[in-house]
């Protein structure tokens, strides 16, 4: 696997939360979320999802199940209002197979060259985690073939203004990370342009956490 990483709090603390987990020898299991709030009680309940996460390994293969008990979990923990949203990957590599779960996230990007050269938006629909006591969540299975490459992101990414004074969302940033990478640059050098964008756009506005992650599957070997 190629992996590429960038994590900002918008203070000291952030609640923002991302985390990569081996499963097994051909199973890796890969996450983001984002917690409503920010400073202190946000990061607390990034926290308070580790320890939980830490304790659910069983559950790393079955993306809709974890978010199904993680949803209760937090219902019953947070404060009255809060709630976060986020995504659960589990890459079969000997499969070439990627099966998600998704809570209201952004979301995710997703280029299979055998289709296309371009990024394409996958699904995030999903009820956030905390808001109700019980939701299943639905398991979205998606071929993830030698050279496929899939980015996460919160949505403090999209949630700026261009140059030209217009909202960039999702569809923007899908076309300008498709821009990006036709011009021939390296994740490394991707995720870089990236946050840059990200900071000019900002200008004197606050930021929000950031967290951004790259996954390309450079595997060869399917049984």
């Amino acid at each position: 696997l190629n992996i590429g990483w960038h994590y900002e709090p918008s203070s000291e603390l952030g609640g923002d939360i991302g985390g990569i987990f081996p499963i097994s020898d051909n199973k890796v299991a890969f996450y983001i979320a984002d917690f409503s709030g920010h400073g202190v009680a946000a990061a607390l309940n990034t926290f308070r999802m580790q320890t939980w996460l830490a304790s659910a390994t069983h559950l790393y293969a079955t993306p809709d199940k974890l978010l199904g008990k993680l949803n209760g979990f937090l219902h019953r923990n947070l404060a009255s209002g809060s709630y976060a949203t986020m995504m659960f990957f589990c890459l079969d590599l000997n499969k070439q197979e990627l099966s998600y779960a998704a809570a209201g996230s952004q979301p995710p990007l997703i280029q299979d060259p055998e289709k296309s050269n371009e990024f394409k938006l996958a699904s995030s629909h999903g009820m956030p985690l905390g808001l109700r006591a019980n939701w299943d969540y639905e398991e979205i299975k998606l071929p993830f073939r030698e050279n496929c490459k899939i980015m996460l992101y919160s949505d403090a990414l999209v949630e700026v203004t261009t140059s030209d004074n217009t909202f960039l969302g999702d569809e923007g940033l899908k076309d300008e990370v498709n821009n990006l990478w036709n011009a021939n640059l390296n994740p490394e050098e991707m995720l870089s342009s990236l946050v840059t964008n990200f900071h000019h756009r900002l200008q004197d506005e606050e930021a929000d956490d950031l967290t951004i992650i790259y996954l390309e599957n450079r595997n060869k070997n399917v049984s």
